[in-house]
Formats: structure tokens, C-alpha cells, sequence
């Protein structure tokens, strides 16, 4: 597992310097959850102007087959989210900010990279969270980073009251998070 979460912030890394500027996502956001050694789970999602989303799930361990969403985020819950990105905190959030980022048995933590669109430019944020270790004080996410990923989690878990079902046979494209 630390070898995966090693090879992620390596790509995650590189991709951050090659993801281009543009507007035709409001936020994509990716997040890993670790409760080592019981689980871990990756959560993607990216919205569009429109209110489209696509969102991806995976439970589990990297063989998991990911569930993927594609549907309309609700008008107050589209409202909500403008509101979190446009928060002057979250919009003065600086890079990266991963201190020691493996996990080890006992520890959870998230792993968050946020690209958000900004106009001209697009916002690159990558930051982590741990908590249970013994070695090391917890470390919280920023604030607003932890709205941002808050108000993710509360969409996917609307899905299933929406009764909106994962697509059959779609591809995985980590919310295009590799752009």
C-alpha cells in the first residue's frame, strides 16, 4: 500500500506541473481515504459549469473495479459548491503541502489533489491529512480544502436517495485529473 501511495504522489506530482488552463470544469477533485490496514478507498469528481458531474468510486484495494456516475448536480447543491470555491481561504490556498504522506498500519489519513478552474488559470492544490499515529501529531486539511471534499462526499452519498446507478461498461478516466 505505501508503495501505491508513493507511485500516486509521484504521478500526482508531475501531473500538477502539466495540468493545463481552462474553464470547462468548475473543480476536479480526487481524494484517497486510508485506514490502514482495514481500507482504503479513492474518490474522484469533476463538475462541470452546466451542473454536469462525473464522479468515480473505488472501494478497496487497486484491483476494485471502480463504480462511475454521470448526472446533474442538484441547483442548491450546485449553489453550495460555488460558494466553497469561491471562498477567499480556499482560493488563497498555496500548492502542495504533503508532509510525510506514507501511511502505516494504524494511521488514516487523505491523500486530496484539487484542480479548480479560475478564470484564466486553474488552481492546483495537492495536501494530505493524518491522524492515529503515534510518531507524529494529527494533521488536519485545511479548512476549506475539507469543505470541499465534505460537500464531494455528500454528493456521492445522495446517489443511491437520487436513485442514480453506476454506468455499465464505462471506462475510468479519474475524472480527467491526468489533462
Amino acid at each position: 500500500m505505501c508503495f501505491i501511495l508513493i507511485v500516486f504522489l509521484a504521478i500526482s506530482f508531475t501531473l500538477l506541473a502539466q495540468a493545463p488552463s481552462e474553464s470547462r470544469f468548475l473543480v476536479r477533485l480526487k481524494y484517497i481515504k486510508s485506514d490502514l490496514p482495514l481500507s482504503a478507498s479513492t474518490t474522484c469528481i469533476a463538475v462541470f459549469p452546466d451542473s454536469r458531474f462525473h464522479l468515480e468510486q473505488r472501494s478497496g484495494w487497486t484491483g476494485s473495479k471502480p463504480q462511475i456516475y454521470e448526472d446533474s448536480v442538484p441547483d442548491n447543491d450546485l449553489k453550495s459548491l460555488l460558494t466553497i470555491i469561491a471562498d477567499p481561504e480556499l482560493r488563497d490556498l498555496k500548492g502542495v503541502d504533503t508532509g510525510r504522506v506514507v501511511f502505516r498500519q494504524g494511521e488514516h489519513g487523505e491523500v486530496v489533489w484539487a484542480l479548480i478552474s479560475r478564470g484564466e488559470t486553474t488552481q492546483k492544490l495537492l495536501f494530505n491529512s493524518q491522524t492515529g499515529s503515534l510518531e507524529q501529531s494529527s494533521k488536519a486539511l485545511p479548512q476549506p480544502l475539507g469543505d470541499l471534499v465534505g460537500w464531494s462526499d455528500a454528493i456521492a452519498k445522495t446517489l443511491n436517495r437520487r436513485k442514480i446507478r453506476p454506468l455499465k461498461n464505462a471506462r475510468p478516466v479519474m475524472c480527467w485529473m491526468a489533462d
